[in-house]
């Protein structure tokens, strides 16, 4: 489904291009040039108003999107297609003297543009404001500054407009692609230059007004009309990127040998799938701390953008051969008419573009039918992972097992979450599943590293403190949420988003690629009200768009869920909320070098978040395998829940890690040595490798056995005071030796 949306966002650039190529007509610049004007005021009044009234905290974005920006960018698409009618017509003499009566109606219209209409609005707006609002007497002279920033800004952009007009945008008309792609950018970067001048010279009013400090020009005012412009800029500099690549792009690809050309597709499955391959290994940076290699950087930096305008290449080309076929014309073969971007073609005037314009549309609505059929849970490597997760793990466990004698699965392996409630009694054991809900764009700029909130699945409720919990049996689904889905998700390592590890660049390519592990499934808060219970989005194109350009947020009625690690790769936030006093934490992750990276994270997270400390008393004694030391299989730390709840026990941490280097009173079992010999990575073997052989899986198996073993000396304890108990002796035991030994030496 995105592969159409992008051909129907593609299009656009080459449906105007076929505009400006077939259209030369007075009265259809006309009624474009009546337009443009009527939008520009409409877009001047609008813009003015959101600045002095819409102040609420809580004004969505999207508002400024579309009734600020989208106006804006209209007016000046309107206006730049009012050369069509005029380029060549008799009203416009381009080679009169500047300040002739030939030139009189490029000059009337651009004080018109540039400096009345701007005026108007702001009269209006500031003519309402103030019948509003008691406006000091200082801040009168900010209202007397701005009417003149506005005359001086509009007429000295009034007379740039004219000389562009003149110089630049008329004659560009006799180079198509280049009109198409300048105009446009032209227009909006002389608003974006009207606007700074207006800015600049608004704001002495701070210098020259004495006394009180005028309300309606300050810091706030200035950041408003920063942002406002940052978004035309940015709007400006991405047409020019894709007109570029949609018709130069072409028109080079056009240039390149036939045997040649299947090398552009080549090469950008080869970069798509290195981007895929580099940003889902396991020396992703996971923190800002543990960073890739510089070849990994480099190939990342490289392969996703050299993916992307294949990408593009390749499908302006497959709708320029179609657009070729649909728009026919006797005088011009259909091959040729999108590869000539610098010439125009008069054969191609007054012809017919109406079935041109039809082929976004249809594009669009294969998209939409597409995202109302697919589930992008099922139909993804999410469904996939799945089905084999629950075969491998649950089906192990599933004593009366009929599998499909073809597939090998059976459908009552996995059970649903709510499920695992206990039928009576008290529950000694609740799983508590952590994966993580990816904000990659939010409002909370504290959170600009993590990217992420953490989310948790247990049989009773689903969500998290942030956004708000749903019960198990109504969420993600008929039946509620499986513990299967659960599962998966919490292992998803592969997603387009990632938390902290999360690349725009790198979700657009896995994006595209489908490389999804994680799940879009409902939010949990108010926004998700209607969407909670389904298992995935009946519409899957808007939270398949916010996956592809990196807009995920939790203000949308979807939320996209992936592995745990990507927020707490440990699970220890979840059960630290939930003030839990005994926690032991087995931290499995690829640390070869004892780091510690993951326990780092959570604890930090922790403090930030509910202001508890958590403090190891003693060193940290893991040891990588590089090291000569001996040292522990554990760690103990203590965790002051009374720091936040006054009175509340303090918890207690036991923090385990696989180590080649523990301490205790039996060696190692040699089967698990003799693995460690062979392969030299052990315990830390990447995580990417995810097919274990048999040796391998009882080496770790054996390995945490023994581990656990030696600090609790043999033997089972009675309750967690007496694990503990014993945890506190094996550490107190072995400073002890190591301190005889010292002496001894």
């Amino acid at each position: 489904m995105i592969l159409p949306l992008l051909a129907a966002l593609v299009v656009i650039p080459q449906g105007v291009y076929l505009l400006v190529q077939s259209t030369v007509s007075p009265g259809l610049g006309r009624t474009l040039l009546y337009a443009s004007v009527i939008v520009e005021l409409l877009a001047s009044f609008s813009i003015y108003y959101h600045r002095r009234f819409v102040r609420a905290p809580d004004t969505p974005s999207s508002r400024y999107s579309l009734l600020c920006v989208l106006p804006v960018i209209a007016a000046a698409a309107l206006l730049s297609f009012t050369g069509l009618g005029y380029a060549n017509g008799p009203a416009v003499v381009l080679d009169a003297p500047f300040w002739s009566a030939g030139n009189h109606p490029i000059l009337m219209f651009s004080v018109l543009w540039c400096t009345v209409i701007p005026l108007a609005g702001w009269l209006v707006v500031e003519l309402l404001y103030r019948l509003r609002h008691n406006i000091p007497s200082e801040c009168v002279h900010t209202g007397k500054f701005e009417l003149a920033a506005l005359l001086i800004s509009g007429l000295a952009i009034s007379l740039l407009l004219a000389l562009v007009i003149r110089g630049l945008l008329l004659p560009l008309y006799n180079h198509p692609g280049l009109y198409v792609m300048l105009t446009l950018p032209v227009l909006l970067g002389l608003y974006l230059l009207a606007r700074t001048l207006f800015v600049g010279l608004a704001s002495l009013s701070e210098t020259f007004v004495t006394g009180a400090k005028p309300a309606l020009v300050n810091d706030g005012d200035r950041e408003w009309w920063a942002r406002l412009s940052a978004w035309v800029l940015a709007v400006a500099l991405g047409w020019i990127v894709v007109t570029a690549l949609c018709l130069f792009g072409q028109y080079l690809f056009d240039k390149i040998e036939n045997s040649l050309k299947p090398l552009v597709a080549a090469a950008g499955g080869i970069s798509g799938v290195a981007a895929a391959l580099l940003g889902s290994r396991d020396k992703t940076a996971t923190t800002t701390t543990d960073q890739p290699s510089i070849m990994q950087r480099v190939g990342l930096a490289l392969a996703a953008p050299i993916f992307v305008i294949c990408v593009v290449l390749v499908l302006s080309w497959a709708t320029a051969t179609l657009g070729g076929w649909i728009v026919t014309n006797s005088n011009v073969a259909a091959e040729r008419i999108f590869i000539e971007p610098m010439v125009r073609q008069s054969g191609l005037r007054h012809t017919g573009f109406e079935w041109f314009w039809a082929l976004p549309c249809l594009l669009l609505g294969a998209a939409l039918i597409m995202g109302s059929i697919v589930n992008v849970n099922r139909f993804s490597l999410h469904g996939f992972y799945r089905n084999r997760l629950v075969r491998a793990y649950l089906g192990a466990s599933h004593t009366n097992r009929k599998p499909d004698p073809f597939t090998g699965f059976d459908a009552a392996d996995n059970i649903r979450m709510h499920k695992l409630r206990p039928t009576q009694g008290a529950q000694r054991l609740l799983p508590l599943i952590n994966v993580t809900l990816n904000v990659l764009r939010d409002g909370n700029l504290a959170w600009q590293e993590r990217k992420a909130e953490s989310f948790s699945i247990t049989p009773y409720f689903c969500g998290n403190f942030h956004e708000g919990y749903r019960a198990s049996e109504l969420y993600g689904g008929q039946g509620g949420i499986s513990l299967g889905t659960a599962v998966t998700i919490s292992g998803a390592a592969a997603n387009p988003h990632m938390g902290y590890c999360s690349s725009p660049a790198l979700a657009f390519v896995m994006s595209l690629f489908n490389v999804r592990l994680g799940a879009w499934l409902g939010n949990t808060n108010a926004q998700g009200e209607k969407a909670y219970r389904l298992p995935g989005p009946r519409q899957a194109l808007s939270p398949m768009l916010g996956e592809l350009f990196g807009y995920t947020t939790p203000d949308f009625k979807y939320v996209n869920l992936s592995d745990g690690g990507h927020f707490d790769n440990l699970g220890l936030y979840e059960v630290v909320l939930r003030r839990c006093r005994y926690i032991m934490v087995c931290d499995a992750g690829c640390d070869p070098d004892a780091k510690l990276g993951d326990l780092g994270n959570a604890i930090r997270k922790i403090r930030i978040d509910f202001g508890i400390p958590i403090r190891f008393e003693k060193e940290i004694e893991i040891y990588p395998n590089s090291s000569a030391k001996q040292g522990l299989y554990c760690a103990t730390a203590r965790i002051d829940y009374d720091a936040v709840d006054k009175g509340t026990p303090p918890g207690r941490l036991l923090y385990i890690k696989p180590t080649l280097r523990g301490r205790g009173e039996h060696p190692m079992p040699y089967d698990v040595y003799s693995y460690a010999r062979t392969v030299d990575s052990f315990p830390h073997e990447p995580t990417s490798d995810q097919w274990f052989s048999e040796s391998q899986f009882e080496s770790y198996r054996a390995l945490g056995f023994h581990s656990v073993e030696q600090i609790l000396r043999g033997s089972a304890p009675q309750d967690f005071g007496d694990f503990f108990a014993r945890v506190a002796n094996y550490m107190s035991s072995n400073r002890k030796r190591r301190a005889l030994k010292i002496e001894s030496e």
